[in-house]
């Protein structure tokens, strides 16, 4: 990118951090119940959200600077439609910034999302990105409310992987270890509920906005497209 670009893109974050300060109002005063579906309880926090690294689950990979990062769980009604509607617009945004998902499973009041998130990183181990990211589209379309276990989840996550006793011993290994590492980092980093998002340009944090909605990061997104597009 030429440093006239680099400028442009600089100041086109900078209103949009303006724009962003003014919704944050709207986010934050949401009714108790839209709030209990996506906060957990905060412990003490010891640092920022860390930068993209090369082992990050990448949604859509470029060489843009820019990079968004999203907090999710796999029980977050407000995940779910934001993957759905992200998904949608994928053609228009994967040429233009980088957007990487990590795990940020709610136990405290989603107690299946961490089974869940343990079910896609042991798909992830055998199918890759890519069927990480199936699976959690395949989970999100057939996700119903009601639904009281993780029987369907384990049961169409078998789908996607070619040997059912790799992904049975990953369940009691490997799989747990990863998502109980990933849940003690998101909360020192002081992530406590989902979505949140952080934007990064060349490894440094731009903007970062915490139990944020679907209407917000898609008018991020649409900000970042056209600027990265110019």
């Amino acid at each position: 990118m030429m440093p006239k670009e680099k400028d442009r893109t600089y100041v086109a974050l900078g209103a949009l951090s303006v724009v962003v300060f003014i919704i944050v109002g709207v986010v934050f005063f949401r009714t108790p119940s839209d709030v209990s579906e996506s906060f957990t309880d905060t412990p003490e926090s010891t640092s920022d959200i860390p930068p993209p690294q090369e082992n990050d689950r990448y949604k859509w990979k470029t060489d843009s600077d820019i990079t968004l990062i999203n907090y999710f769980s796999l029980d977050c009604p407000h995940c779910r439609e934001l993957f759905i509607e992200e998904s949608e617009r994928q053609p228009f945004y994967e040429n233009t910034f980088n957007l990487i998902y990590r795990h940020s499973p709610l136990p405290n009041i989603q107690p299946l999302s961490g089974g869940k998130a343990v079910m896609a990183e042991c798909v992830r181990m055998q199918s890759g990105d890519q069927g990480f990211y199936d699976f959690i589209e395949s989970v999100y379309s057939m996700y119903r409310e009601n639904h009281s276990d993780n029987e369907w989840v384990e049961a169409l996550a078998l789908d996607f992987v070619p040997d059912e006793k790799i992904f049975t011993k990953c369940l009691l290994s490997e799989g747990p270890r990863i998502v109980e590492r990933a849940h003690k980092e998101t909360l020192s980093h002081r992530v406590y509920g989902t979505p949140t998002i952080a934007i990064f340009r060349d490894g440094t944090e731009v903007l970062r906005l915490d139990k944020t909605n679907v209407e917000t990061v898609l008018r991020i997104m649409d900000s970042l497209r056209r600027t990265e597009s110019r």
